[in-house]
């Protein structure tokens, strides 16, 4: 039995890696893809990014408020060779108007974001309160998916990961 939890945890592992290393495709030019860092994590669930606009020029990025922006979030957390995955929903979201609104993040500005994986948003494979031990490693993905819209307004659309060992 503990053979197969390894053998399931490198597996993982080897996932993860796969989706770290081809972390950033994007629209037809890959220097308009943003940048993401961990900023901070807290012991209690809490996860503090910030998305850079590392492009040439501005940078158009969906917004939270909105079908194309929202739910775009997904966390893995590894702990002593186990998995747990995140991901953010809207099944709690009520749009009253949705249109593809977005932010422009001007050249070698950022946008900052928190996440609070306790939040009523949030799935997860495990069960109980979230929280983030010294030696977890995070892996932290922004996924927006190419859309009519996205082309129509350009604005972003592609994944980019950045992982971080909880000190």
């Amino acid at each position: 039995m503990e053979y197969m939890k390894k053998w399931k945890a490198l597996g993982q592992v080897f996932l993860l890696g796969c989706l770290f290393c081809c972390s950033v495709y994007a629209t037809e030019k890959q220097d308009q893809a943003p940048t993401l860092k961990i900023t901070s994590v807290l012991p209690v669930g809490i996860v503090n990014l910030e998305l850079h606009n590392g492009s040439k020029g501005p940078l158009r990025i969906f917004r939270e408020t909105n079908g194309w922006g929202a739910a775009r979030w997904r966390v893995f957390k590894l702990r002593r060779g186990e998995s747990e995955t995140f991901f953010l929903t809207t099944r709690y979201i009520l749009f009253t108007r949705n249109i593809p609104a977005f932010d422009e993040i001007q050249l070698g500005e950022k946008l900052e974001y928190r996440l609070d994986l306790n939040g009523e948003n949030w799935f997860r494979s495990g069960e109980g309160k979230i929280g983030f031990e010294s030696g977890d490693m995070l892996i932290v993905s922004y996924d927006v998916p190419l859309s009519e819209e996205a082309l129509e307004e350009k604005v972003w659309w592609g994944v980019v990961s950045t992982v971080v060992t909880v000190p």
